[in-house]
């Protein structure tokens, strides 16, 4: 079997055969719901989003309109639902003040502190990047520090 694209509209199953040129055209003409705007992308509320391991297109009949890309092995290697019985438009979120997100980010400082068992908000990014340097941890964001925060850390150990 070769790669071929599953073209579900309304409601109907197609196979059509893989060329990249298809495949760019359906990246650029479909929004995958499903993560953009969905209230439902709960695996309490979405059988699709519950599987662990996803099923072919036509076996989710809440799902009017996407496409997948399988495979010479049969493995879905995307996966993309521009129509859906269960989709609800998730609701605006609210902008936050300022002074809301001040409280939120001394929230987080204190939790990081607390999780760390540290003294202050410098001495719990040391211990992260100690534990992330010996891979005991890992930064799953990808974001560094804050400048202030590697500065204090310098001085910091410096002074140790």
């Amino acid at each position: 079997m070769s790669k071929v694209i599953l073209l579900k509209e309304n409601g109907k199953v197609s196979e059509v055969e893989y060329t990249s040129e298809l495949e760019k055209t359906l990246e650029d003409n479909n929004c995958h719901l499903c993560w953009d705007s969905c209230a439902n992308v709960n695996p309490n509320v979405c059988p699709k989003i519950c599987d662990k391991y996803k099923k072919y297109i036509n076996r989710y009949d809440f799902i009017t309109d996407g496409y997948q890309i399988v495979d010479g092995d049969g493995r879905i290697k995307s996966f993309v639902v521009s129509g859906c019985k269960k989709y609800e438009q998730e609701p605006p979120r609210e902008k936050l003040t300022a002074k809301e997100s001040e409280r939120i980010r001394k929230l987080k400082e204190n939790f990081r502190t607390l999780y760390f068992g540290a003294d202050s908000i410098e001495d719990a990014y040391i211990i992260q990047e100690s534990l992330e340097k010996r891979g005991l941890i890992t930064n799953i964001r990808g974001k560094k520090y804050p400048d202030e925060v590697i500065n204090k850390m310098k001085i910091r150990k410096r002074n140790r």
